[in-house]
């Protein structure tokens, strides 16, 4: 993958109005600036376009502070063909990933899936690398470059191992451990079982004796079974007939039982009748006095029926008299709640009349504090320019003091290096300077770093004196700012004064028309000048009540008088039915005697039945006793044979479940053995898939494509005067030791011949251990089916004395032919000049931005 064009917007330093950062063409390029300018976000950018991951904890974190969406836009080059990837992020959702293709004709055609979890596939398999691997392989992170040299023999093959991903082996291993273990368990299962079913078979001889013996005992208990049952049915028709006897008996008891009720009822009927008789002979006694009351009753009916017209016509004029009061009284509100509120409209005219002299001293008033305020807007830009003076004298002042510092650094820095060395170098001629040459370099030394010292204090002390000037500049400003807020709202004060006064002159023009409309409703409420016909109407109302008045005390007296007299009617009822009663009901009387005498005879003669019955069914009781017994051991016997039928059939079943189990013996044997064939192929994968395996001997093959990229790269860089070789076994040290010891060192060689990796130069361990680090990259990278062409070093040059940086660009000059792209991120000046292309990136008011040159 080799970008070519990278466009951001609110990508977190980044704002908007960014240029896109142009890579068509370049081969080696710096990207310089100083510590977080941006320099490492262009890289999260290109990152977070084409897997979605970026330095940042969340998501979140990526979009500018204040924005409310990010996008970056990144062109990049794989086999031949250009592609764009376009990302786009809000807070608030909206998310967009897209993959396109550039077609022949110049325009876009889209490689995206449905979702963004198919579009980061279709990228990672088009790039073939993921996140991970393009860190491992394409991005040389600070501090990192002697990671594999340094590190001891397991941490150097736990490096390999996480390179050559024989993680998914040891997953296979532990694979293999776990089938072997189901391989073992299973075997173990049908060992287990097998013994239960040699156990079970063993009883079959002793299951066929006790079936023949339950057999023979069900046939003795089936012939005693038959003959209780034969005894129990001959009692239970016996019982059956007695029982029907006595239900005979019982019926006729329940017979007696409703005939004595019926005869107690008729006799109750004949008192009953009896004494009707009385009240209905007493009745017609009283028949001249019951016809006397019912008819003076009709003639007070007539009565009413007259006067009842009359009362309803003097109920209706009332109810019209209340109606006509009512709408008087309501039309007497109104006008009296209309006088009310023009009487309150009229008083707070009244007083707001008065507040308009309020009003024009508070306008005179407020003009006066704006004239003692003067021109606050002069004072505060004044005051501004000479904050904004102020404040450049002290950034100015700031980076005058760390270009001394920088240099006093220096100068203390060549102080120690002649005082702890005696062999040091004169800075011209590169000889051995003598004692005293030496003691007065470090004296003139000492002189300039206490002049850098005391030039150091004194810009210190100019600072201050500025930034006192900066903050007064400010307060006098902010004051100037505060009394331009205090005008605001004294001009807002007399605009609302004026405007209140105008309110207040309209408003008072209405005060002589409220007055005279006031005076109007007086008058007619004095006058009672209002409802002029439901007046009208009352009076005339009131006179025809008057007329009507002794109506209602006549129909309530007539009500009343009928009231009492209301039992007549029913009491002439009751004279005809007493009159009908003596006609037919001492008939009835005769009849009901002699309807008990017939009842009396029919209950002799079921008594005489019941008597009869009773003889015939006394033993009954003894043969429901011989029937309980009979019944018991019938019971006894069956139970006896069930068990014995339970018996026959579990040792049947048994019997089936051996020959069952012999079938089954021989599935278990064939499980058993196939388990254990398992359990050892199984066996030898472990082995082959563990360190000792497989493992080992990946990491054997892949160790001399190591040596050979490494010894390529430190062939180029110090013409092929070093080189590596990756060792894996040595003798051991101790004599007890048998055989050769699995390790993995780094053994180097030179002109002078092999020695330790830690006696070698910085600027030589550096080759090494960049050689190294570029061969494990380049390794992973195929490993992985990608090309590296591109390469990001960001190694902690600052670091490097001046000769070791040498040696940094003379690397990376030797392998940029093997790179179509390489970014160098540094932010040392004499570093950064030593490329031809370089990306400075610098952070201002508006965010991170870049300048290419």
């Amino acid at each position: 993958m080799i970008p070519v064009r990278l466009q951001l917007k609110n990508f977190m330093s980044y704002g908007t109005g960014v240029p896109p950062l142009e890579l068509a063409g370049v081969r080696l390029a710096c990207l310089s600036g100083d510590n977080g300018n941006g320099k490492t976000a262009l890289l999260d950018a290109m990152t977070w376009a084409l897997f979605g991951e970026t330095r940042a904890s969340s998501e979140d974190d990526i979009v500018r502070l204040g924005a409310d969406d990010c996008a970056v836009l990144l062109d990049f080059i794989v086999g031949g063909d250009k592609y764009r990837v376009k990302r786009q992020r809000g807070k608030r959702g909206g998310a967009v990933w897209e993959l396109q293709i550039w077609q022949e004709d110049g325009s876009l055609r889209s490689l995206s899936g449905t979702n963004a979890r198919e579009t980061k596939s279709k990228i990672e398999h088009l790039l073939r690398m993921d996140y991970r691997t393009f860190l491992a392989s394409g991005y040389l992170a600070q501090g990192r470059a002697d990671e594999f040299a340094r590190a001891t023999v397991t941490d150097r093959k736990k490096v390999l191992a996480d390179i050559l991903d024989l993680s998914r082996y040891e997953r296979l291993e532990e694979l293999a451990k776990e089938k072997r273990k189901e391989a073992e368990d299973r075997e173990l299962d049908a060992e287990r079982t097998l013994r239960t079913i040699e156990a079970e078979l063993e009883n079959e001889d002793r299951y066929y004796l006790a079936l023949e013996a339950a057999q023979k005992k069900l046939t003795e208990i089936h012939a005693e079974t038959e003959n209780l049952r034969a005894q129990y049915e001959k009692f239970l028709a016996q019982i059956e007939r007695m029982e029907s006897d006595e239900q005979k008996a019982a019926d006729l008891e329940e017979r007696i039982r409703e005939v004595l009720d019926e005869m107690e009822r008729n006799r109750r009927s004949i008192i009953e009748l009896e004494k009707r008789i009385a009240v209905a002979t007493l009745m017609t006694d009283r028949r001249a006095e019951i016809e006397a009351a019912h008819s003076r009753f009709v003639s007070l009916g007539g009565r009413i029926k007259e006067l009842t017209p009359q009362y309803e016509e003097a109920v209706a004029l009332e109810r019209e008299a209340r109606g006509l009061e009512t709408e008087i009284r309501e039309e007497q509100v109104r006008l009296d709640r209309e006088r009310y509120r023009l009487q309150c409209d009229v008083e707070t005219l009244e007083g707001e009349a008065k507040e308009l002299g309020r009003y024009d001293a508070e306008v005179i008033r407020i003009e006066k504090q704006v004239a003692e305020i003067g021109n606050a807007e002069a004072r505060r830009t004044d005051a501004e320019e000479k904050r904004s003076a102020a404040d450049e004298r002290v950034v100015a002042l700031k980076a005058e003091y760390g270009a001394l510092k920088a240099q006093a650094e220096a100068v203390l820095k060549r102080q120690n290096a002649l005082a702890e060395s005696d062999a040091s170098l004169c800075d011209y001629c590169g000889q051995p300077l003598p004692p005293a040459e030496r003691a007065r370099a470090i004296a003139e030394a000492q002189t300039e770093h206490e002049r850098l010292d005391a030039l150091q204090d004194k810009i210190t002390a100019g600072g201050r004196d500025a930034k006192r000037l900066s903050d007064q500049f400010r307060a006098d400003a902010e004051k100037s700012q505060g009394d331009l807020r205090a005008i605001a709202r004294l001009e807002a004060q007399k605009a609302q004064a004026s405007q209140e006064q105008l309110r207040l002159i309209e408003r008072t023009k209405m005060l002589p028309d409220l007055k005279r409309r006031l005076d109007r409703f007086a008058r007619q409420l004095s006058e009672r000048d209002f409802a002029h016909a439901p007046q009208e109407r009352l009076v005339q109302v009131s006179a025809r009540l008057e007329k009507l008045e002794r109506v209602a005390q006549q129909l309530t007296d007539a009500r009343s008088e009928q009231e009492t007299l209301r039992e007549t009617e029913k009491n002439l009822l009751l004279l005809q039915q007493a009159a009908e009663l003596l006609e037919t009901e001492p008939l009835r009387v005769t009849e009901l005697h002699t309807l008990v005498a017939k009842r009396e005879g029919q209950m002799e003669k079921a008594q005489r039945q019941i008597a009869d019955i009773r003889a015939r069914t006394a033993a009954l009781p003894a043969l429901r006793g011989d029937q309980v017994t009979v019944s018991t051991q019938l019971s006894q016997a069956q139970a006896a044979a069930r068990e014995a039928e339970r018996q026959a059939g579990q040792f049947a079943g048994k019997l089936e479940n051996c020959v069952r189990l012999k079938e089954e013996r021989i599935r278990w044997l064939e499980a058993r053995l196939a388990a254990a064939k398992e359990k050892d192929q199984y066996k030898e994968l472990v082995g082959a898939f563990g360190k000792k395996g497989v493992q080992a001997l990946i990491i054997e093959n892949a160790l001399p494509e190591i040596e050979e990229q490494a010894n390529s790269l430190l062939a180029k860089m110090t013409d092929g005067a070093m080189h590596i070789r990756l060792v894996t076994q040595r003798e051991a040290k101790s004599k007890t030791a048998s055989g050769p010891i699995e390790t993995l060192d780094i053994v180097i060689s030179d002109d002078l011949g092999t020695r330790p990796y830690e006696m070698y130069s910085g600027g030589e361990a550096f080759r090494i251990n960049f050689a190294l680090r570029v061969a494990l990259s380049k390794l992973l990278a195929r490993r992985a089916g990608a090309p590296l062409q591109t390469l990001i070093l960001d190694e902690g040059f600052g670091t490097q004395d001046p000769r070791g940086r040498e040696a940094i660009v003379d690397a990376i000059q030797t392998i940029s032919e093997d790179f179509a792209l390489i970014l160098v991120i540094t932010h040392i000046d004499e570093l950064k000049e030593s490329f031809q292309t370089r990306i400075e990136v610098t952070k201002g008011q508006n965010g991170s931005t870049f300048t290419v040159s």
